[in-house]
């Protein structure tokens, strides 16, 4: 009987045993802490990217004073004539040599100022930088290259007319002089191109405002075509030039164009949207405006028959554009 009842508080106590443990061992497991969660990852500006842009530019290129340089070999002279619509007979340099005096005395009467040029147009093109960021500010360097079609014209008029002109009065022998001279300009901007330092401020992980500034470059073409006209006649008994013993007729017209490449600096700003598709890219959207100067720049144009014209003007230029690039995240 003894022997009986000593295995039954055997076997209680070791069922007693083993149900405190495993209370035990589900309570810690109950009360364990939950594992902390993974770093989230890294979402910077830093990286290197590519991307396309497109917008529009308006601007200002500066006027000139145009000029009348009429001169033998420059067009057709007539003279010894009784008409000067009758160009039978060509005078030569030297006989046209005797009135130069009258014409340095007045020709500059129909030069023609053409004041400046307003431009405007499209531009697109392609872009690419690298960028790295420290806090919240980020530095990096960008160059863009566009094509364009930023354009203006202008165009001016001048007329002189004189009687009198020599030494003797126009009812005794004096000169009749008559000078026309009309002036066109066109401009267009074909390419723009910067390379640019970049200063921004991150104020999230995806947006960023920026200043840049840095060298700029421009290639413009300027057309010109100029027309002059002279008639003159001496020893002339009235305002008409049929009244004139002498007379003669002079004309030129041409058009030249002057292309030149042209160097500057540039100053803008912009905001930009990042989209982040994974920890190694991003996909950034954005605004961005630009401020071209390009300081005084010397055009010259070449005649068919030897004239010439040439003129200083510097040209501004400002851009409005979208931006979309691809960024490769490096951290």
């Amino acid at each position: 009987m003894f022997r009986r009842f000593s295995l039954i508080l055997l076997a209680a106590t070791a069922i007693g045993v083993v149900t405190s443990h495993g209370a035990s061992a589900a309570d810690i497991l109950r009360k364990a802490p939950p594992a902390a969660p993974l770093p989230p990852p890294v979402q910077d500006w830093s990286g290197i990217y590519v991307g396309v842009e497109g917008g529009g530019g308006w601007g200002h290129q500066d006027g000139f004073n145009a000029p009348f340089n009429l001169r033998p070999g420059f067009g057709q002279f007539c003279g010894e004539q009784i008409s000067p619509f009758d160009c039978g007979d060509s005078v030569v340099n030297e006989e046209f040599a005797e009135f130069d005096g009258v014409l340095g005395r007045n020709r500059h009467f129909a030069d023609v100022n053409l004041g400046g040029v307003n431009t405007s147009g499209w531009l697109f093109g392609a872009f690419f930088g690298a960028q790295k960021q420290w806090g919240n500010w980020v530095l990096g360097i960008e160059a863009d290259v566009d094509g364009a079609d930023i354009k203006g014209s202008t165009n001016g008029t001048a007329t002189f007319h004189g009687t009198g002109l020599s030494e003797a009065p126009i009812s005794d022998g004096g000169a009749n002089l008559l000078l026309n001279h009309n002036v066109s300009l066109d401009t267009k901007i074909d390419m723009v191109s910067s390379l640019r330092g970049k200063i921004g401020y991150a104020w999230s992980p995806n947006w960023m405002i920026y200043g840049t500034g840095g060298a700029a470059f421009a290639h413009v073409k300027n057309s010109i075509t100029d027309s002059q006209f002279l008639r003159f006649g001496d020893d002339c008994e009235g305002a008409s030039f049929l009244s004139c013993e002498l007379t003669f007729a002079a004309a030129n017209s041409f058009t030249a164009q002057a292309n030149q490449t042209m160097l500057g600096f540039t100053l803008g700003a912009g905001i930009d949207y990042k989209w982040q598709i994974d920890p190694g890219s991003a996909v950034v959207f954005g605004v961005e405006y630009q401020y071209f100067n390009f300081p005084t720049q010397t055009f010259t144009f070449t005649g068919p028959e030897g004239g010439s014209i040439a003129f200083d003007s510097k040209e501004t230029i400002n851009v409005v554009k979208g931006k979309i690039s691809y960024l490769f995240s490096l951290h």
